[in-house]
């Protein structure tokens, strides 16, 4: 399982009184102490975020003590893994999330409070430039179909929205299962309706992940591929020896015609995993800002209180060996939107991925 926790998938929820939490026994030193060895022991990513592990635990340490509560325990946890700005670390109880972490993305906030309006003014762009309409495909989360697609004589555009029809399969390996195998067979639907199509764009500019990036990814492989190699913390605190990860072209559908990628800051995890495998194909181009760097599947850990914990324990390195983690998938093309495009009604993004 690989999201990224994207903004409009999990709400912080603090509703919860402190009374109902300190009414449950647990000692928060224990809780503590499991939350800092197992980073300690799996994390991947201190040398990249520049963080010193032992001087956290010294800073923070004392601040726990065997009367803290849950409320209270989270927020110390949240302030000694800030520095790391990771996504991908969570702690949860149930289904409430108790803390997310943060990190800067200049595209997630360029649609603060204009999201609906930068896609009616994507879709207007391309209006204007011979695609008809623009139609959404397959289930909705939050109001916003998982495809949205169009087609002019010689191109065709398909925006992937995230990487998972229904939120349920980010809790479950077996809804998981379902959910891909739907998500495939609408993405292997769009492909073979575009077929004769000399050109497609695909737009990742606000999928935040999910799972399937490398599946979806291998209906535009050419030829077999390694794409990328995978290092892992052990249980001693080092890493494995790198894992190359081979990807093969899809047996059934594949489009092997002109592809034009777009990505930005906020295209991450599965979608960075679609992004990622693609960057050797000479039919792909990829337009646009590189993508958010947040690679690393999730590690999953149960504190003795019963609190869920979630960071990343993966190293990602490309094919040179080099780091991917906070660089991202670069792009051939570099060009970002403003907030002055979207009151403009222009996007210079898709425009140069319509002109290559």
């Amino acid at each position: 399982m690989k999201f990224t926790f994207a903004p409009f998938l999990f709400l912080l929820f603090f509703s919860c009184s402190t009374a109902r939490h300190a009414s449950r026994r647990f000692d928060a030193t224990k809780d503590f102490e499991a939350f800092w060895q197992s980073f300690q022991q799996r994390y991947a990513l201190f040398d990249i975020k520049g963080v010193q592990w032992d001087s956290a635990y010294k800073q923070f340490r004392p601040a726990v003590t065997a009367q803290t509560n849950v409320s209270e325990l989270v927020e110390i946890l949240g302030k000694m893994v800030a520095p790391l700005r990771d996504r991908h670390i969570t702690i949860s109880k149930g289904d409430e999330v108790l803390y997310r972490g943060s990190r800067n993305s200049a595209f997630r906030e360029l649609m603060r409070g204009r999201e609906a309006q930068f896609w009616n003014m994507v879709d207007q762009n391309l209006n204007r430039s011979g695609f008809g309409a623009i139609n959404g495909v397959g289930p909705k989360y939050k109001e916003e179909a998982l495809f949205y697609t169009g087609a002019a004589p010689d191109a065709a555009y398909i925006r992937i929205t995230r990487c998972f029809g229904a939120v349920a399969s980010l809790y479950s390996d077996e809804a998981e299962a379902k959910d891909l195998a739907e998500m495939l067979r609408l993405w292997d639907s769009l492909l073979v309706a575009y077929g004769p199509k000399q050109k497609l764009i695909i737009d990742l500019r606000g999928n935040g992940g999910g799972h399937g990036g490398r599946e979806m990814a291998s209906r535009l492989l050419a030829a077999p591929t390694v794409t990328h190699s995978i290092a892992l913390r052990d249980s001693a605190g080092g890493f494995g020896p790198a894992a190359p990860q081979l990807l093969a072209p899809h047996s059934g559908v594949r489009f092997l015609k002109n592809v034009v990628l777009i990505t930005s800051d906020r295209t991450a995890s599965s979608a960075e995993d679609f992004a990622l495998s693609l960057v050797q194909q000479p039919h792909v181009q990829r337009v646009g800002m590189p993508t958010a760097g947040m690679f690393s599947d999730m590690y999953n850990l149960t504190l003795p209180s019963g609190l869920e914990v979630t960071f990343s324990h993966q190293l990602y390195l490309d094919t040179n060996g080099q780091p991917l983690e906070d660089k991202g998938v670069p792009v051939q093309v570099q060009v970002a939107n403003t907030a002055a495009d979207v009151e403009n009604g222009t996007d210079p993004v898709l425009q140069k991925a319509l002109a290559l």
